[in-house]
């Protein structure tokens, strides 16, 4: 069917595709999720210091 489909339609590879887009959604929540467990190791660890200062 891709033979078919490139010569009814032939489409330029550098176009981005959908099945592309879910990969990548799992990334960009990874990084947040990582981002966001970061963020709240900083903030558990830095107020001691802190307050021992």
């Amino acid at each position: 069917m891709t033979a078919a489909a490139r010569r009814l339609r032939p489409q330029p590879r550098h176009l981005p595709r959908p099945p592309r887009r879910p990969s990548l959604a799992p990334r960009c929540w990874s990084a947040a999720a990582a981002a966001a467990g970061v963020a709240l190791i900083d903030c558990l660890r830095l107020p001691p210091p802190r307050l021992l200062a």
